[in-house]
Formats: structure tokens, C-alpha cells, sequence
């Protein structure tokens, strides 16, 4: 039973990766837009974390990843917690040989995602520059602000606020790796 689990969550992970992969070969003629995406299913704080993820169109990649890691069950859970949650092309962006490292032991893809949660509630207003959160993972996360924009270790934060029933959602426009993280390592 937990073979065929395992074996469903990796069929999940490579069908995202053949089709990052499938995009990013039109790429060149595809026109690039700075416009954030908005999805047909609104965010609302009256769902949980989890829930608004499922249920937003362009978190569908993050989503799936974290259901196949099982981080989010973690995410429908009281909490609080702060989400720093890529949007698709987030993953698009990645190169196809990143995305190969994570699919062998599962625990490559299971580090890169808890990296974007944190434990407890962190509103904008919260956020100082050089200020560092902890991840999942143990690793930090460092803020910086500059003008009218947030950045999260030098990733721009595309949506800032976005509340939930438990917590926090952040849209980030890149998936966010550590510094130390050596794929296939593990």
C-alpha cells in the first residue's frame, strides 16, 4: 500500500515536471507578461491555508507538490503559519534537471517546500528589514524591503496578506531554495 502511495505521489511530481518542461519549450515565442495571476476561485480568509491553495488555480503546481509530500495536511491544521507559496510559472521557471534531482528519494522536494512555511503568523506590517524567519526545514528566510517592495531572500513577494482561517499566504514569483541544499544528497 505504501509502495503504490509512493509511486502515485511521484507520477504527480513528473507529470508537472513533463509539463514545466513542455511549456518552457514554447517559451520563446510565448509573449512574457508581468501580470499576476488571477485565478477563478477567490482566496478567502474563511478557508484554510490548505484550502485556499487547492482551490486557486495558479498555486495548482505548489499545491500538488505539497500534497504529495504530505506538507499539506500539515497547512489544515489550527496553526497559525506563514505560506510563502510560488505561483506556477514559479516552477516553469526551474531547469528541468532541478526538478529531476527532487523526484528520487522524496525528501529533496520535502525540504524545498517546507522552506517556504514558517511557524506562527507574520503580517507585512510585522516584517522588518534583515529580519530572518525560520522555516520548517530550519533554515531562514530573509526579509528585505526596499521602497514599496518585499522581498523574501531577494525573491519579490507578488501578494503580501493574503489571509486565511490559519494564517498567512505570501505569492512569491520563484521558487525558493536554500542556500545549502545539494539535490539527490539526501
Amino acid at each position: 500500500m505504501r509502495d503504490s502511495i509512493f509511486y502515485y505521489k511521484i507520477l504527480i511530481i513528473l507529470f508537472f515536471f513533463f509539463a514545466a518542461c513542455r511549456d518552457h519549450k514554447n517559451n520563446d515565442t510565448q509573449v512574457k507578461s508581468a501580470t499576476i495571476v488571477v485565478s477563478d476561485t477567490p482566496v478567502t480568509s474563511s478557508k484554510t491555508i490548505a484550502e485556499n491553495l487547492l482551490t486557486d488555480s495558479s498555486y495548482s503546481m505548489f499545491a500538488e507538490s505539497l500534497k504529495a509530500t504530505d506538507l499539506l495536511d500539515i497547512l489544515t491544521k489550527p496553526g497559525p503559519f506563514t505560506v510563502f507559496a510560488p505561483v506556477n510559472r514559479s516552477f516553469k521557471k526551474l531547469p528541468a534537471e532541478t526538478l529531476r534531482n527532487w523526484v528520487p528519494t522524496n525528501k529533496d522536494l520535502t525540504d524545498i517546500l517546507s522552506y517556504h512555511l514558517v511557524a506562527g503568523l507574520v503580517r507585512r506590517n510585522d516584517l522588518k528589514e534583515g529580519q530572518k524567519l525560520k522555516t520548517f526545514t530550519g533554515g531562514e528566510l530573509v526579509i528585505e524591503k526596499t521602497d514599496d517592495t518585499l522581498l523574501v531572500n531577494g525573491t519579490p513577494i507578488i501578494i503580501q496578506d493574503i489571509q486565511a482561517s490559519n494564517g498567512i499566504i505570501y505569492q512569491v514569483n520563484d521558487v525558493l531554495i536554500p542556500h545549502n541544499h545539494n539535490p539527490g544528497s539526501n
